[in-house]
């Protein structure tokens, strides 16, 4: 194996001449390969290397991929599983940090597109890029230049300002009552009480939208422009501006513009700037949104410290009194305000409701009360991979992939409905 135009013989060689972009072509040409199986058996992470080699070779599905999603937890239990010395011989001793307190947070937010879906091969390359790194370099941080070659091949490069094409994606779920709305390529779809069969409110895709009965529908075309019929509030605000999302919550309403700009009902302070703005959502009282590289928290009206999260894919807040919140971090982590000291582990997708937070997490779909009371709301099949979680006052709804397709789980429903045409399929 060449790397440089250096012949490399051993781990001091690879951790020398160590480049992601070389070595993803070494993964292709056998050379890889090769070079792992000159090393002695012994040395760390050779066994680990070599059986990933093997796997990607034999087609096999990655046991950290579930319903064509990756999932961060199983992939950091399979890298702690890898050698019982992986965090002591991955310890600087200035610092005292292992690979996890030194470039966990960097592993998470590269992996934010691949747990929305991904095929075996990005998540065995994404996977295989970490264990060469660790094997090379186990006591020194991710280059900039490897971070760098990973977001481009993993279609995360972060935009330079605004909401750019590595943003978390809109919400496809809206809940309001007993009206659920499902927005897919072919449009956005509802169902109303105990209807069966899918009705289209709205034709083509939309970049994002909202509902509210005060407000009605507040649809963004894929050109970033508001639909009409809209308040006549709103359609003066967007009037020639490019929009990229839209939140609301009973009268209240704020839409995101291209160059990042609030245009609000809600009394916000004046120079408010969240630069880098990638999502937005507005709770009871409280508005949030996701932002920067980072993927951090910015807020006005909910917990101050909210803002000391980062690499976060969904937040929610609800501010009554209380504050409460429900942050979504990449790597499975729900953090509730109800469990300040014990985030609950393995979280695919979370929100709050108006009497505690609901989440599916492995095997079923949970509800965790403002006092921090827990219970199981219903099972859910072991091949489900949830996406989205929606709940009222009068039930929940729950859109993810199962046996190549998506479908909800609903309140009052036993079985489980397929999403509305233009619904994602994977094989």
């Amino acid at each position: 194996m060449k790397l440089d135009g250096v012949v490399i013989l051993n781990l001091e060689g690879l951790k020398q001449h160590f480049d992601l972009s070389q070595l993803w072509v070494c993964m292709d040409n056998g050379t890889l390969q090769s070079f792992e199986h000159s090393l002695p058996a012994g040395q760390f992470l050779v066994q680990a290397v070599r059986e990933t080699l093997a796997e990607m070779d034999g087609g096999r599905t990655p046991d950290f991929v579930r319903a064509g999603c990756l999932d961060l937890q199983r992939l950091r239990a399979r890298l702690e599983g890898t050698d019982s010395s992986f965090r002591a011989y991955t310890r600087q001793v200035q610092t005292g940090q292992d690979f996890f307190d030194r470039s966990w947070d960097q592993v998470v937010e590269l992996a934010a597109p691949l747990c929305a879906g991904c095929t075996d091969g990005q998540a065995w390359r994404f996977y295989l890029s970490i264990l060469l790194q660790v094997q090379a370099r186990p006591k020194l941080p991710l280059r900039p230049q490897d971070l760098e070659f990973l977001a481009r091949q993993l279609h995360t490069q972060p935009a330079a300002s605004g909401q750019g094409a590595d943003s978390p994606p809109s919400a496809r779920l809206v809940l309001c009552e007993d009206t659920l709305f499902c927005a897919t390529e072919q449009g956005i779809f509802c169902l109303q009480g105990d209807e069966t069969a899918w009705r289209q409110v709205r034709e083509g895709p939309v970049a994002g939208y909202a509902y509210t009965r005060p407000l009605g529908l507040l649809a963004i075309s894929a050109q970033g422009e508001l639909d009409h019929p809209a308040p006549p509030a709103l359609l003066r605000q967007a009037e020639g501006k490019t929009l990229t999302a839209v939140t609301a919550f009973g009268e209240q309403y704020v839409l995101l513009t291209e160059q990042g700009q609030l245009l609000s009902n809600l009394r916000l302070p004046d120079g408010l700037d969240w630069p880098g703005l990638r999502r937005i959502h507005l709770g009871l009282n409280s508005l949030t949104g996701i932002a920067g590289p980072l993927r951090g928290v910015v807020q006005y009206g909910a917990d101050p410290k909210l803002t000391n999260f980062t690499g976060v894919r969904t937040v929610d807040t609800r501010t009554d009194g209380a504050r409460h919140f429900a942050v979504l971090r990449e790597g499975g982590e729900l953090y509730l305000d109800s469990r300040p000291d014990a985030p609950v582990p393995g979280v695919q997708a979370a929100c709050l409701g108006p009497d505690g937070a609901y989440f599916a997490a492995d095997g079923g779909l949970f509800w965790c009360g403002w006092d921090g009371a827990q219970q199981v709301l219903r099972a859910l099949p072991p091949a489900f991979c949830a996406l989205e979680v929606r709940a009222t006052d009068q039930g929940y709804a729950c859109l993810g992939r199962q046996d190549g397709q998506e479908v909800l789980y609903v309140s009052g429903r036993e079985q489980p409905l397929s999403s509305p045409p233009g619904g994602r399929t994977t094989t």
